[in-house]
Parts: structure tokens; sequence; C-alpha cells
């Protein structure tokens, strides 16, 4: 991977990070546990795509699962991954830099962090939500955040991908492809609308 890719598509962000706001909303069964964060890593995935994303990962040290390694994975492609992610460093204290260049090192000042975290399965997705930094036996939680988070567990409806599928949003709909690991090419679609529709049917909204 090369450094200069993610470092052309971090600077690329300019305009979305400055536009996006804070927002919060594997290996291990569903629940809340306690854990550290052990890498956080801001980088290109393996897909054809090569999104940009951030990749943590955590390990449980709630009794019964110590040492159990868990996954987060946050896209840095839409304005919307962009605002959950700005939401994920809230939760954990960190300051959102003014900069999309210095997301990495943002993302890296999470690490060793000890935290509480929530792990929840909907169909066959996995999705891993910060619940806040533990100071003893208390857990940190930022309220607004927390309030975004209950609001933004459904955002994602059929009326919202139709509406992609109409404004020809190709980005959007990929974010969603990849952020759902959906086994769909675009290109093998005469409109994105049909891709829209094949995105409803496969996540059943």
């Amino acid at each position: 991977m090369s450094k200069d890719s993610v470092a052309n598509k971090l600077r690329a962000l300019k305009k979305k990070w400055k536009s996006a706001t804070p927002r919060t909303g594997g290996g291990l069964p569903d629940g809340e546990y306690e854990g550290v964060i052990k890498t956080a890593v801001v980088g290109l995935s393996k897909s054809e795509a090569q999104r940009l994303q951030c990749v943590w990962t955590i390990e449980a040290t709630s009794e019964g699962f110590e040492g159990r390694k868990q996954t987060k994975i946050a896209g840095l492609v839409t304005e919307d991954n962009l605002c959950w992610f700005q939401g994920d460093l809230a939760v954990l204290g960190i300051d959102p830099p003014d900069d999309p260049d210095d997301i990495a090192d943002a993302a890296g000042q999470t690490e060793g962090l000890p935290i509480a975290f929530r792990v929840r399965t909907k169909q066959e997705f996995t999705n891993v939500d910060f619940i806040g930094l533990l100071e003893g036996d208390a857990v940190e939680q930022p309220e607004e955040v927390d309030k975004a988070e209950d609001a933004g567990d459904d955002d994602l409806t059929a009326d919202v991908v139709v509406a992609m599928g109409v404004a020809d949003d190709e980005e959007e709909l990929q974010a969603i492809i990849d952020d759902y690991d959906l086994d769909i090419n675009q290109d093998d679609y005469e409109t994105y609308a049909e891709v829209a529709e094949l995105i409803i049917a496969e996540l059943e909204l």
C-alpha cells in the first residue's frame, strides 16, 4: 500500500471533513464488553475499490472473554462515514482534527485506551459501537453522542437507498456495498436505480 495513495485520499476529504459533524451510534457474541484498543490503523481496504478506512483492533478484558479480539471498521469515504468516525473519536475523548491530513494521527491517539464497547448483529452483519472510556469502574458516556447513536441506528432505509438511485449517487451506493460487504458490481447494471433495488433486496430493507 502506497503512503502517497493514503495521503492523497486524506487530502481529498477536506471539503467533506469540514461539513461532517460527530455522530455515534466478529470475534465476540452480541453484548457489551470492556477492552483495550490495541491498534488503530488508517489505510486502504483490501477490496478492489481500495476504500479508505480506519480499522480498530480491540482486545476484550471482560471476564470470560479476556484476550479475545474484535475488529471495528470505519469507512472514510462519504460525508456520512466521516460523521460517524468523528463521533467515534468524540466518544473516546479525542477532538476531531481540523484537517483530514491528521486523521491517522487522531486515530492513533486512541491506541491503548481502556473502553466499553458494544457488539450487535443485524442479519449477518456485525456492528461495533464505542460506548465510552473506562475510568475506574465507571464508563464515561458523552450524552449528546449517545443520543445521536440512538437516532442513527435506523438511518438506512429503503427510501434513502431509492433516493440515492434516483440521484445516480454512485459514491453513496458504493459506500453501502462496501460497508455491508455486498457482492454487487455496479458496472453490471444499466442504471443506479437497479443497483438501489438490489441493495434493498439484499439488506431486506
